[in-house]
């Protein structure tokens, strides 16, 4: 699975490759730690035409997009 950042100019951007929901969301937390960004929800959506599973962590003008196939991202974070 591939995760990417979309910032707030609909920009793409590469974090990495991840065998594992649960370690794309790893890096997910650690990414936002370094800007000092608070977590205090999450939301996903599968979106089968695009291949992605989308990620609202609060900040309504940026997501995380994690590429793989429904049944890898769908499961479980923890």
């Amino acid at each position: 699975m591939v995760l990417m950042f979309e910032n707030n100019k609909g920009k793409e951007i590469y974090l990495g490759d991840f065998d594992t929901k649960k370690e794309a969301y790893k890096k997910m937390m650690d990414f936002l730690g370094n800007y000092d960004f608070k977590v205090y929800y999450t939301r996903e959506a599968y979106y089968k035409d695009k291949g992605y599973l989308w990620i609202d962590f609060g900040s309504h003008s940026s997501f995380f997009h994690l590429y793989g196939t429904e049944e890898e991202c769908v499961g479980s974070a923890s």
